[in-house]
């Protein structure tokens, strides 16, 4: 239930007050990279804490040197197979391109990393739920972006969800009490 309104919530902040159209290609790359997502998480998890089916431990900068390894590795193949990359057109644009690579790239994967090591890979991915409500402060406090209905109700949708996955253990543990209770009182009938 969390996971289906935090696909929604996603949904309507991404998308705008026109009618919706959604391409299979489109829905497909994004369920391939949540699988991706996924499995980094885990892999990450593992490696980290060297666990039972690891023999692997590695620490956080030296897994992520070498995830950009195989990133870089990856993106120079895809590079080669189309028409290549454009070059860089002046130096500003150069500053822009290093900063692009080291503020959202490097620092957010590092960190990302540290989270896994330090709070789990659970609590991570339910953490990085929240990244689109981050962007979209930062859309209209920084950009003047409008805040619109659809905002709105993408934020509180992410918001239900992160919430009811924070909260399950609790929930079920108050639904367990309540079930026992019921049960014992359709027996004591």
């Amino acid at each position: 239930m969390a996971i289906v309104l935090a696909i929604c919530g996603v949904a309507r902040l991404s998308i705008g007050e026109e009618e919706i159209r959604l391409s299979a290609l489109g829905v497909f790359i994004v369920l391939l990279s949540a699988l991706g997502y996924a499995l980094y998480i885990t892999t990450v998890n593992k490696f980290l804490a060297g666990g039972s089916t690891s023999r692997l431990k590695m620490g956080g900068r030296k897994l992520t040197f070498y995830v950009f390894v195989v990133s870089t590795a990856l993106f120079a193949i895809k590079a080669g197979t189309n028409q290549g990359i454009q070059p860089i057109p002046d130096s500003m644009s150069f500053v822009n391109l290093i900063l692009l690579a080291i503020v959202p790239t490097v620092i957010s994967n590092i960190t990302l990393v540290l989270a896994v090591h330090n709070i789990g890979g659970t609590l991570t991915a339910v953490l990085g739920a929240v990244e689109p409500i981050t962007a979209v402060c930062v859309g209209i406090l920084v950009f003047s972006e409008p805040f619109t209905p659809n905002l709105a109700v993408g934020i509180l949708l992410i918001i239900i969800a992160v919430t009811m996955i924070i909260l399950s253990k609790s929930i079920q543990g108050t639904l367990r009490k309540i079930y026992r209770k019921a049960a014992h009182f359709q027996v004591s009938k």
